[in-house]
């Protein structure tokens, strides 16, 4: 098993940060992320997706299922269905000049060196449109 965490400190509240984590959102807000489909009107504890994210320069397809949903603090769903099965999280708490995200991905499968790498950059890359999209 492999696990690759990043984490980001944003100026802005955690009521601000908290809504781009409607995971529908997530196309609008980054290039990583060409398409994300619920299966329930609003995401929710149990909500699966299937989501289509850009790594290097394939399109990935997956599904999910949203594991941890509470509101504010964190959002979890485990992967499925794709190359990369695992468990995603990502934990916002309240800092004295806004929010800090803490975003960690478990893969059930050990991981090469590289690949980690590149998985790390593109967690980055996500967590810093996070950042510009609430700090606009």
């Amino acid at each position: 098993m492999t696990a690759i965490r990043q984490n980001i400190q944003i100026e802005a509240p955690v009521s601000r940060v908290w809504p781009l984590f409607d995971i529908r959102k997530w196309p609008e807000i980054s290039k990583i992320y060409t398409a994300v489909s619920i299966n329930t009107k609003i995401v929710r504890l149990k909500t699966t997706a299937e989501i289509i994210s850009r790594f290097s320069l394939m399109k990935i397809h997956y599904a999910v299922m949203i594991s941890a949903w509470l509101e504010n603090e964190k959002l979890a769903y485990n992967r499925f269905d794709g190359p990369l099965p695992g468990h995603s999280e990502w934990i916002l708490s309240k800092i004295e000049n806004g929010t800090r995200i803490d975003f960690r991905n478990d893969f059930l499968h050990n991981l090469g060196s590289g690949l980690q790498q590149e998985i790390a950059e593109n967690m980055q890359n996500f967590l810093q449109d996070l950042k510009r999209f609430a700090e606009e």
